[in-house]
């Protein structure tokens, strides 16, 4: 890497909120070496947008895979016909687990 770029990644180190994760790893096993599915680092980055996601599909609906158009409704539309008796539904549900 080219000097002039050096303090860049430097900074970016300093202000990425999961470097002292990546950076624990890349002590412990060493950088790269470990496949994603098992790399503490990366899994956390992976987790890093899923807040919204579950936002979206309680509140603003399903979204397709590829293109991310709404293509269903949302939890709290399909649950609004029962807003008013929660309990019975909770039983109903419950009674699926049994």
């Amino acid at each position: 890497m080219p000097l002039a770029w050096a303090h860049i990644n430097r900074n970016r180190d300093k202000s990425d909120r999961f470097y002292p994760i990546e950076r624990a790893v890349a002590e412990a096993v060493g950088k790269d070496v470990l496949p994603v599915s098992e790399d503490p680092g990366k899994l956390v980055q992976l987790l890093n947008g899923v807040a919204g996601k579950v936002d979206d599909f309680l509140n603003y609906g399903i979204r397709d895979f590829n293109t991310y158009e709404v293509n269903g409704a949302s939890l709290k539309a399909i649950l609004s016909p029962v807003a008013d008796c929660l309990d019975g539904f909770r039983a109903f549900a419950a009674s699926l687990r049994a």
